[in-house]
């Protein structure tokens, strides 16, 4: 039976590229291996590596198969470490390159009305990288705001080209396949559950590095429902779908605070909200149970906020 230790690096692989021709050798052996730990040989079968460090590290930890569970998790904790620490090269390089842009971006605001190759291009290395990132790796979180940042630059550069703010039928938008970013935190958690709960009870999500033919996208690189100005993903959903509801406005302050790393409204449940979806992220690498994790867990907040005035629009600060 296969326990939280198996478990997820059973997911990691599970997301692994096809095969490439000179790598049959290394996927039988990563196959036969990880069919110990449960009964997958034919779906791990065409799988191969991402990069060379973290697979060395994957094939050297399954080599004794009559280890006892200190000795997996010992070896669990081992390939974790390699990952993040093969991961962390390209979160550095990625840092660096994002905190130039940004400065470029400052210094010549016109840019962001029509995000250029060089913005593009960043993005896209980053979500190649956020792909093969199975367990975090060091600067992450500085890396992600920089992401948000720029994203929520080019994104209100767009609003200023006429992008449409009026209110939308929520009617036009029932039973859709709603697409998001892999690893999902606090405003696509809180984006889908207000989703589900006021605009489309029936979405289906999904996860992508681009928006796909026949899907409605949120909280991506310059899509409609993602941050515009100053607001975040919710904030956008909830004013496009016109969201009349107290505990939809005091999660959106908390979501606002967390997500653009601002305090602009210090409501006191924020910081321990961050800490819970923190610890979603890391008990769960799954996408999709995660974010239906987050998504009750954002109910279990709206319940609490049922009974509270409705909040105020002034800023705190």
């Amino acid at each position: 039976m296969v326990g939280a230790i198996g478990t997820s690096l059973l997911l990691m692989v599970a997301t692994l590229p096809r095969t490439r021709s000179g790598a049959a050798e290394e996927t039988a052996v990563l196959a036969s291996a990880a069919v110990r730990l449960r009964p997958v040989r034919d779906e791990l079968a065409a799988l191969v590596e991402r990069d060379s460090e973290s697979y060395a590290a994957l094939l050297t930890a399954f080599r004794a198969p009559h280890a006892t569970e200190d000795e997996r998790s010992r070896r669990h904790d081992d390939i974790v470490a390699a990952f993040r620490e093969a991961r962390a090269g390209d979160v550095r390089a990625l840092t660096a390159r994002g905190r130039r842009l940004l400065k470029r971006l400052s210094r010549d605001p016109a840019r962001t009305a029509a995000p250029d190759r060089v913005t593009r291009a960043f993005v896209d290395d980053w979500r190649r990288v956020n792909t093969i990132t199975y367990f975090g790796a060091p600067g992450t979180a500085e890396l992600e705001d920089i992401v948000q940042k720029i994203s929520h630059a080019a994104a209100g550069g767009a609003a200023k080209t006429g992008r449409a703010t009026g209110t939308l039928d929520r009617k036009a938008f029932a039973r859709r396949r709603w697409v998001t970013r892999p690893r999902p935190g606090i405003d696509r958690m809180a984006s889908a559950w207000l989703i589900r709960r006021f605009i489309d009870p029936a979405a289906r999500f999904e996860f992508a590095d681009a928006p796909g033919d026949d899907t409605v996208p949120f909280d991506m690189f310059g899509v409609e429902f993602g941050h515009q100005a100053d607001a975040c993903s919710f904030e956008v959903l909830a004013a496009r779908f016109a969201v009349d509801d107290p505990a939809a406005a005091w999660i959106g302050r908390i979501v606002h605070d967390l997500d653009l790393r601002e305090a602009r409204y210090e409501e006191p449940e924020t910081a321990g909200v961050g800490t819970v979806v923190e610890g979603l992220r890391r008990a769960h690498p799954e996408d999709r149970e995660l974010l239906e994790r987050g998504i009750a867990f954002i109910e279990s907040l709206a319940q609490g906020f049922h009974t509270r005035t409705p909040p105020t629009t002034a800023r705190r600060r």
